[in-house]
């Protein structure tokens, strides 16, 4: 997942559909290059990243609690937990009034006998508030 820095950096962080990572990365157009933006709390996939209006970048998805970057200190911190945890391909809107809007998405789970392993959808909706 990325999202766009408000000095024009973007953010990248996480993993794809097949391995969780913990770790995000920095590229500057300025210099046409990356460095480290550290570690986040906890490994995501297929997550969101907003930028909220204070200029953090909430991580969600795929995991139990998001992550967010201050790109002013360059450091992580985690959110609380979230209501549908583990959901994959979520999607992500910034309101107006500054919280975020988690809908939608899908977890792979399987029945409690093992036979069926396959995405589940949720119709679910939270939002995160960054105060």
């Amino acid at each position: 997942m990325a999202a766009l820095l408000q000095d024009g950096r973007a953010l990248v962080a996480g993993g794809d559909g097949y391995s969780a990572f913990n770790s995000a990365e920095i590229f500057s157009p300025a210099t046409n290059g990356w460095s480290s933006a550290g570690s986040m709390t906890v490994a995501h996939a297929l997550a969101t990243a907003t930028r909220l209006n204070d200029g953090r970048v909430l991580i969600a998805g795929d995991s139990y609690r998001g992550d967010v970057y201050s790109p002013s200190t360059g450091t992580w911190s985690a959110t609380g937990y979230m209501v549908y945890s583990d959901l994959q391909e979520t999607a992500a809107a910034l309101l107006g009034d500054g919280r975020v809007l988690l809908t939608g998405g899908y977890n792979n789970t399987c029945d409690p006998t093992g036979e069926y392993c396959g995405p589940n959808l949720t119709n679910g909706a939270e939002i995160y508030s960054p105060s």
